[in-house]
């Protein structure tokens, strides 16, 4: 484990230095030092299960990894939920904990990874936004009735639609923008029918930063969507999927950039 300290300031004097023959002089030295403190290195926080959660029927555990330097403090906090739960350090440089949701609980989650070299006080935090989407899904008859027959609708007027991003960026586009609201009137329609935001990544990148980095493009579209349309949290589900279905595999800078994406669909098959 690296050793992590203080910014200090050490003054070494001298004493008296006896000069030779007749003449004695004074000579006094000063030494000074500076250590920077090192904060400790998150490199993943995740959940599982992540997405929207069905709270229904039972409680939920919900789990939380986070990844980092070994042989440090590690917690995490739930925004406006709750503060500092204890992770265990289960494999070096791996913490795990969770948390409970109780049955009929909604709301969004964010998850705060925290990871601290206690000697010194160095810290790092990591937020996981909208971790979890904890809802009660709808079970009326025309939520029935979506599932058979206006969702197959609502997916060929969805199919093709995707907005694209920048590299290593989650913000939104003009460009993505300007798709969005175009199909405001399509989104809004059939408000029975579930929406699945798939968000995606390049290559570049570790697999677990590649994996956050699309959750965020799927949340950015999601915020838009809901704040242009008024359609509810609940019927916007985030699907996650890293570099893990690339639509061009030629690794070249075009299909990179369309591989960067999110993806609407009103059906999927997880």
């Amino acid at each position: 484990m690296s050793v992590r300290a203080g910014a200090l300031a050490a003054t070494l004097a001298l004493g008296t230095l006896a000069m030779p023959a007749c003449a004695t002089q004074k000579l006094k030295l000063e030494m000074s030092r500076e250590i920077k403190l090192i904060p400790p290195t998150i490199r993943s926080l995740d959940v599982d299960p992540a997405g929207q959660v069905d709270t229904s029927e039972t409680p939920r555990t919900i789990k939380v990894t986070m990844t980092g330097d070994p042989e440090l403090q590690a917690t995490f906090d739930l925004e406006g939920r709750l503060e500092a739960r204890e992770m265990q350090e289960t494999e070096p440089g791996i913490y795990t904990g969770s948390f409970e949701v109780q049955t009929g609980e909604t709301g969004v989650v964010d998850v705060v990874g925290h990871l601290v070299h206690t000697p010194t006080g160095a810290k790092q935090d990591r937020l996981l936004h909208r971790a979890v989407n904890l809802v009660v899904p709808p079970v009326d008859t025309e939520s029935e009735a979506c599932a058979a027959t206006e969702a197959l609708e609502l997916e060929s007027q969805l199919r093709g639609l995707t907005v694209e991003f920048e590299f290593d960026k989650y913000d939104l586009t003009p460009r993505a923008r300007e798709i969005l609201v175009a199909h405001q009137a399509v989104l809004a329609s059939r408000p029975g029918c579930a929406i699945h935001v798939h968000g995606h990544a390049d290559e570049i990148g570790s697999p677990a930063y590649n994996m956050d980095l699309s959750r965020k493009r799927a949340e950015e579209v999601a915020r838009l969507i809901e704040s242009q349309s008024g359609i509810p949290p609940g019927r916007l589900q985030i699907h996650p999927h890293g570099e893990t279905q690339p639509v061009d595999t030629s690794g070249t800078a075009q299909g990179m950039a369309r591989n960067r994406r999110v993806e609407l669909s009103a059906l999927t098959t997880e």
